[in-house]
């Protein structure tokens, strides 16, 4: 695997595009390809859902789950679509900036701030939204793994995980097909944007 750049390394080793988001404080200071990296194993918990459904106790099964595990639709799994889909963008436009910023060593100062903040809104983007709602919705549905007794606690404040509203519901399937599309994906792209700093 190729190099990959730190942000710890000397100043006169660092692109302009680095010295300058370094005095931007940018979300995280981690390089592009590491950030790629971290999305990755998030889309993997992403992609968890249908595993989960299929480990889930016989009674917690019988009294909360009706129906083939893997592709009846579940409120929350749409919670882990979203995750997966703002993990997606997460990828793919650090991808871009990586590769923008690494081929075009010679950018205006206007551009490379155009890109320091672009690269804070994709973090973001993967990093708050991505992450909160993959865990947050992954941990939910795996709350029936614990029994019964943690589901009819959630239930008690107010929180269904194996609840489908018509319409507004994914099967678990789904979430795990495009978790490991945006792992693969992320996975690459980090390997790619290392690369050209090679």
């Amino acid at each position: 695997m190729p190099p990959e750049p730190s942000h710890a390394a000397r100043p006169e080793e660092r692109s302009r595009y680095e010295l300058m988001r370094v005095k931007h404080v940018i979300l995280s200071l981690a390089p592009i390809p590491r950030k790629l990296r971290w999305c990755g194993y998030l889309a993997l918990i992403a992609a968890l859902p249908a595993p989960i459904m299929l480990l889930l106790p016989a009674d917690v099964r019988a009294t909360f789950h009706a129906g083939d595990p893997l592709t009846v639709p579940l409120a929350v799994v749409t919670i882990t679509g979203i995750g997966i889909l703002s993990l997606l963008l997460g990828t793919l436009g650090l991808a871009f900036i990586g590769h923008r910023t690494a081929v075009h060593e010679g950018l205006a100062e206007p551009r490379i701030w155009t890109y320091i903040g672009l690269e804070d809104a994709f973090t973001f983007a993967a990093f708050i939204t991505g992450a909160l709602a993959t865990v947050a919705s992954v941990g939910i549905l795996a709350s029936g793994l614990a029994g019964t007794g943690a589901v009819v606690w959630l239930e008690g404040v107010g929180v269904q995980p194996y609840f489908s509203v018509p319409g507004l519901s994914l099967p678990p399937v789904a979430a795990t097909v495009g978790g490991l599309v945006v792992a693969v994906t992320a996975f690459g792209s980090s390997r790619w944007v290392a690369g050209l700093d090679g």
